[in-house]
């Protein structure tokens, strides 16, 4: 055993330990286990036993003593390595089980190392996925950088802002659009075809790209992935939507958000008589926040929700002499609502009747009020007064209208995109997530620093190195042969995870045990039993048309809930709670979906930086669980498990879509409840150097079938050795066009013209 060297490394110092070589060190192979379908591959070695020589009796700190302290590996692992010839054969984690002193005084130390799937899982067990790098995806809130996004050009494409309807909390309903289109013959009202209701910047969310989440997740253990799905063509477009909480994570707001907007106004003569207008403010003296609007419109729009306090001053002059019959009535009111149609809301309003002799020349009124508000809610001041006939009134230069408390504004403060998710979501649990999503396969690439492969099962499988192992099949020893659907349940949901947004829940309602796009397999055998879930970490992405609309708002279903056009082209996801036939936002499960940008027939609105409005003509951008809109049949990938269930007809129907099923799993479980399957235990010689070239995928040939890996038990590293080997029979699809010939084998499959 003098070529077998354990290798460890501890406060950056390397020790290389005794090994007793009377005691062979074996190692365990893993792949994922039947049972436990979507989980992590794994590899690490049997526990074996060090002596407590003085090499290392010194590296372990004299564990043995009582009362010692920080023992290397025994609290914490440290990086170890298993050596053979000079050829690393395990780069994972050292952990010191048990320190052993027997009756004699002779000290031991019982040992194992995993490898670096297992110490990269380790590592990021406690991680939570905000307190990640995120900084270099941090970027300005800006309606130039939200439509910026749909192209790309934001932070080179790792983060952009779909259109979506995640519901709104607005007490007053005003301002902030409903996802639906003005109705015939209006011009007015709260949809994304009027100009005058924008789409606001807290109404949209951003979503980050897939490659940048894993970016944060493996660099913040100092680890790297490759992999066939790391590296496919789908991968740039695949996106979550995190969703953590119901505004926008903000790490800098910009300043002086204190004070609004301080308007005054030249002098303006009034006409004689009674008379009632919006007062036209038209001198801006303070606006941070780009809040008014003016010439021709007069009035203040929120940039965000909250508390707010207004003011308006007005000042008259009256040069004419005047009689002790003569009086001017003089009120001022603060309104908030939709200024266009002049519907809202009085928030104060203050009243003066002047009459000689107090000063009727100059003099003032003056009104205030704090309120709660919605973003975009215009707030505006208004003037009536009555005098007597041939006493003109003029407003008097410092006229104003202020604003002097507000709420941190949204537009032009820093978007923390660590914000975004949630304060106790851990790493692992995504990563589990996007695992079970898309059936994927981590495996330690060998020869490598902290390197994992990132593949899908059916792509690790085929790349599998064929290998005739014929030669190992001894008939005289002992075999056991089992189906593999004894261990496999009698059914499959695969599914997304439960959520109360409306569509899923009203599909959950329906039938407790369906969510949306939910495929359930039952097996045909009588042989497997009980249930097993497969997904259930990212909720459905649920596609649907805009909203009815009729000639007083939104249009309704008989029970009066909102209801959806199924035949618009406007297609958009629904994410949002519906109860009490209103639309709420809450903080939804996190989404996976496709970027997809869609064409449509109509012209939408939404909020340009410094105010008014962008029109969007001809496509827009979402976020979808197709790759396409419309759907392409049998071409468009679908990131729902099944797709019987469609809040849209406008396109193809998402019937025709390739499904996440269809995609990542339909083989594998196939190979597993396949007919012919069968897991074969068998005993195998092999010489110490071979682990290094075996691979958990390598399909294996033995009397005319191909088999892969699942177990390999008690290999010896340190000579020739029989080792328990586990064999699953490989599915068809697996070794399609493979040619016998060429890895010299004959049998059954051996084409009888093999040169």
């Amino acid at each position: 055993m003098a070529d077998l060297i354990i290798r460890v490394v501890n406060e950056g110092l390397t020790y290389d330990l005794d090994i007793d070589n009377n005691i062979p060190l074996r190692l365990d192979v893993s792949a994922v286990e039947n049972q436990r379908i979507g989980s992590f591959f794994g590899v690490g070695s049997q526990k074996f036993v060090l002596p407590g020589t003085k090499n290392n009796n010194k590296f372990f700190k004299h564990g043995y003593t009582i009362g010692a302290t920080d023992i290397p590996g025994f609290y914490n692992t440290v990086p170890g390595y298993i050596i053979h010839n000079g050829e690393t054969l395990l780069d994972g984690q050292f952990q010191l089980l048990e320190i052993i002193t027997d009756n004699n005084g002779f000290v031991s130390y019982s040992c194992r190392i995993t490898d670096s799937v297992v110490k990269f899982n380790d590592a990021i067990a406690d991680k939570l996925i905000k307190n990640g790098n995120w900084t270099y995806l941090d970027h300005t809130l800006s309606y130039n950088n939200i439509i910026d996004s749909w192209d790309n050009n934001l932070k080179n494409g790792d983060v952009y802002y779909p259109l979506a309807e995640y519901g709104f909390d607005n007490p007053d309903n005003i301002q902030l659009p409903y996802f639906a289109f003005l109705p015939a013959g209006t011009t007015a009202g709260n949809y994304l075809d009027n100009p005058f209701t924008p789409i606001q910047a807290n109404q949209l969310l951003p979503a980050v790209r897939i490659k940048s989440v894993l970016d944060v997740i493996f660099d913040s253990v100092n680890f790297k992935y490759t992999g066939s799905f790391v590296t496919g063509s789908d991968f740039d477009n695949l996106y979550l939507l995190p969703k953590a909480k119901d505004t926008l994570g903000l790490v800098s707001q910009p300043g002086n958000v204190a004070t609004c907007t301080v308007i005054l106004l030249p002098i303006n003569p009034t006409p004689e008589g009674t008379n009632s207008e919006i007062i036209p403010f038209d001198s801006v003296t303070s606006d941070p926040t780009g809040a008014w609007s003016s010439n021709p419109d007069h009035y203040y729009s929120a940039n965000t929700a909250g508390d707010y306090t207004f003011s308006t001053t007005a000042t008259f002059f009256n040069p004419t002499a005047y009689s002790a019959a003569s009086f001017a009535e003089v009120t001022i009111q603060l309104k908030k609502g939709n200024y266009a149609t002049q519907s809202g809301t009085v928030l104060g309003t203050a009243s003066k009747i002047m009459r000689p002799p107090d000063g009727f020349n100059i003099f003032s009124v003056q009104v205030g009020a704090t309120t709660n508000i919605s973003s975009a809610t215009q707030v505006w001041a208004e003037i009536s007064y009555s005098a007597n006939a041939n006493v003109p009134l003029y407003l008097q230069y410092g006229t104003q209208f202020r604003c002097t408390a507000a709420p941190e504004a949204l537009i032009g403060g820093t978007v923390d995109m660590g914000l975004q998710f949630g304060g106790q979501t851990k790493s692992i649990d995504l990563l589990n997530g996007l695992v079970e999503q898309f059936n994927l396969v981590l495996t330690p690439v060998q020869g490598t620093n902290n390197v994992i492969s990132i593949d899908s099962f059916d792509d690790w499988v085929r790349a599998g190195e064929i290998k005739d192992w014929s030669y190992r099949y001894d008939m005289s020893e002992r075999i056991s042969i089992n189906h593999t659907v004894d261990e496999q349940p009698k059914q499959l949901l695969l599914k997304n995870v439960d959520d109360v947004d409306r569509f899923s829940k009203a599909a959950i309602d329906s039938d407790p045990n369906y969510q949306y796009g939910t495929l359930r397999i039952i097996a045909d055998n009588n042989i497997s039993q009980g249930q097993k879930t497969i997904g259930d970490y990212f909720g459905p992405t649920v596609l649907g048309g805009p909203f009815n609309s009729d000639s007083t708002g939104t249009g309704t279903n008989g029970d009066g809930s909102l209801s959806i056009d199924l035949n618009n082209n406007f297609i958009f996801p629904h994410l949002y709670r519906y109860q009490n036939s209103q639309i709420q936002s809450y903080t939804f499960k996190p989404r996976i979906g496709y970027k997809v940008t869609n064409g449509f027939n109509d012209t939408i609105y939404i909020g340009a930086t410094g105010g008014g409005a962008t029109a969007i003509t001809g496509s827009y951008t979402t976020i979808a669980n197709v790759a396409t809109l419309p759907v392409i049949a049998g071409q468009t990938k679908d990131l729902l498990f099944n797709n019987t269930y469609t809040q849209f007809t406008a396109a193809a129907s998402l019937d025709d879509s390739v499904t996440n099923y269809d995609q990542y799993w339909k083989t594998y479980l196939e190979s597993l409840y396949w007919s012919e399957a069968s897991k074969i235990t068998m005993d195998l010689e092999f010489e110490p150097h071979e682990y290094y070239n075996i691979k958990l995928n390598d399909r294996i040939f033995i009397n005319d079938n191909f088999y892969r890996i699942n177990k390999i038990k008690g290999y010896n590293v340190s000579e020739r050795d029989i080792s328990t080997v586990e064999l699953i029979k490989l599915y068809p699809q697996y070794f399609e066009g493979i040619d016998v010939c060429e890895i010299g084998v004959t049998g059954s499959l051996d084409p009888t013209n093999c040169p």
